[in-house]
């Protein structure tokens, strides 16, 4: 679910405001000075009002297709579509963008919209989290699809406790054994034997 601040909601409730996408290559979690931020509008803005840092955005006429999510609440499945980046790929400096390490297989990638009145990139807003899936370029265009994260972060497998192999440990058939859930009540459970000592130090199941 996409967050807004209220300043956010303000900017683009407006009648005149400003919307532009940013697409940071580089993990959203650490703070890098190597990350590549490009951007449809070329800028610099400072990353975080107490860090001495500015964040240089790069122009390669960067086109990013519609973020689309899906909830089905009778399958429970979560769908995130896929983006796609288009960029330049021309030659700048003695290199092209498809040089950059930062943009290859597997790398992460974040999408960012920032509106008139945020004046750190702190405070932008996030609206995708993915990884680089596939991209094809040639000399002149790059196009690179972004998985999504989320899918992967909000999927679990259950059970994940179990009885290990120390002193709860019924016998060595039940080393590891996972641990039923159960839900609400229901008749005959699954279970399996938990060793315990009482106060007195005598075992008890």
């Amino acid at each position: 679910m996409l967050l807004l601040s209220d300043q956010t909601f303000q900017d683009i409730s407006s009648n005149n405001y400003t919307c532009y996408p940013i697409v940071r290559f580089g993990s959203i979690g650490s703070i890098d000075e190597g990350d590549l931020f490009i951007s449809t509008v070329k800028e610099s803005m400072p990353y975080h009002p107490v860090l001495d840092w500015t964040v240089n955005f790069k122009d390669y006429n960067l086109k990013v297709t519609n973020i689309k999510s899906d909830i089905d609440f009778k399958t429970n499945k979560f769908k995130t579509s896929n983006v796609t980046l288009t960029l330049s790929n021309y030659e700048i400096n003695g290199q092209r963008l498809s040089d950059n390490p930062l943009v290859s297989f597997g790398k992460e990638v974040n999408i960012f919209y920032k509106t008139q009145s945020n004046n750190y990139f702190s405070e932008l807003t996030t609206v995708f989290n993915g990884v680089i899936k596939s991209m094809q370029h040639d000399d002149k265009i790059i196009r690179i699809i972004l998985e999504d994260k989320t899918e992967n972060l909000i999927n679990k497998d259950v059970p994940v406790s179990n009885v290990g192999i120390g002193q709860h440990c019924f016998s060595k058939d039940y080393r590891n054994a996972l641990i039923p859930i159960t839900y609400g009540r229901v008749d005959k459970a699954p279970a399996i034997p938990w060793l315990d000592k009482d106060a007195d130090g005598q075992s008890k199941i």
